[in-house]
């Protein structure tokens, strides 16, 4: 989320074999997911009432199926098997273990499906997510999909809410520590929240060892399902910092799928000039190169303050042996992120 979906999407869908599905975002996967309990039941021949009959787990896949593909025309596009489609829900990279299931069980196909994935310098991710979801601006639907939990909260109190959780609540993040104080669960650092004194986050440290040891471990998978439990779906106010752990989450997607699979871009570095990467997309989905008339961005917007040096030197720090294992995960660099510090 914020980091370039919907410029990709908008810039993929104008090539001529490439049709929209009927909503970018169909979450058709999680918060909009059919569930056994909520399929329609059908009528009695002999009256008007419903009634509730046993359905086979064959039957609820089937219908399970047929909602999702009915977002992707599947119908409409049977006679044009030239033809490709596709949706953009960002919130899937980050809730695996809820949506890769569930794409296995509608999707019998999934080994041919192809996977993008936009990445961003976390920081400035995490702030042009808060800057979104506590915007007042939009229709009354974009407004209940934001949620209003942030609402009232400065970014700085969020990040440090969210870092308190990650630790304390779901043990994910045991190797971040903070020298002499603690993070209390209301955000504020106990001795300088007593003392009224500027928080210090050069006290702020991953301690690496634990981090290495922890990375790929049981504890650290673990963790990570109890946080994806936890993960609501009613409100787009949540997961400001943990959808900023690329490394962690794509590994979770590689477990399942083929790493030939997915073409993963960077903000930054691939999307100022769309061009080149576009035909990277092509290649990727196998149809001709096409060149797009309307290349520019979308749902980008100004911020009328940038985000505070104090928190983007201690998010900076929280995300740096994070961002270092990515690297070595996709074997790319990300230097346009170096040069936002």
């Amino acid at each position: 989320q914020k980091a370039g979906t919907t410029s990709l999407y908008e810039y993929m869908v104008q090539h001529p074999l490439i049709f929209r599905a009927r909503r970018r975002e169909t979450h058709c996967l999680d918060w909009r997911w059919l569930s056994a309990s909520n399929i329609k039941r059908g009528k009695n021949s002999n009256s008007n009432k419903k009634v509730t009959k046993s359905l086979s787990v064959d039957e609820v896949i089937e219908q399970q199926r047929r909602h999702c593909l009915d977002f992707y025309f599947s119908k409409e596009l049977r006679n044009y098997p030239s033809c490709l489609t596709g949706d953009s829900t960002p919130s899937y990279l980050l809730d695996s273990n809820r949506v890769i299931p569930r794409l296995k069980r509608v999707f019998p196909h999934f080994a041919d499906i192809k996977f993008f994935v936009m990445l961003r310098d976390p920081v400035s991710r995490a702030f042009s997510h808060y800057q979104m979801v506590t915007s007042t601006k939009g229709t009354e639907a974009q407004l209940k999909t934001r949620g209003s939990e942030w609402r009232h909260l400065t970014f700085e109190q969020v990040v440090k809410n969210e870092l308190h959780e990650l630790q304390h609540k779901f043990g994910l993040i045991p190797y971040w520590k903070k020298k002499d104080t603690c993070i209390k669960q209301d955000g504020d650092l106990e001795d300088e929240n007593k003392t009224g004194t500027t928080v210090n986050y050069d006290d702020f440290y991953v301690d690496k060892a634990e981090f290495d040891s922890f990375r790929g471990s049981p504890a650290e998978q673990n963790a990570w399902s109890q946080f994806q439990k936890a993960i609501p779906l009613s409100t787009g106010s949540h997961s400001l910092l943990a959808r900023g752990l690329y490394d962690l989450q794509l590994r979770s997607w590689f477990q399942h799928f083929e790493r030939n699979q997915f073409l993963i871009f960077s903000l930054e570095d691939d999307m100022n000039f769309p061009g080149p990467s576009l035909e990277k997309v092509w290649d990727h989905l196998n149809i001709p190169a096409y060149t797009i008339k309307d290349t520019a961005p979308r749902n980008s917007r100004e911020y009328t303050s940038p985000i505070d040096r104090n928190t983007r030197i201690l998010l900076e720090k929280f995300y740096a042996p994070h961002n270092e294992n990515l690297v070595n995960l996709l074997c790319r660099t990300f230097p346009e992120w170096e040069t936002n510090s």
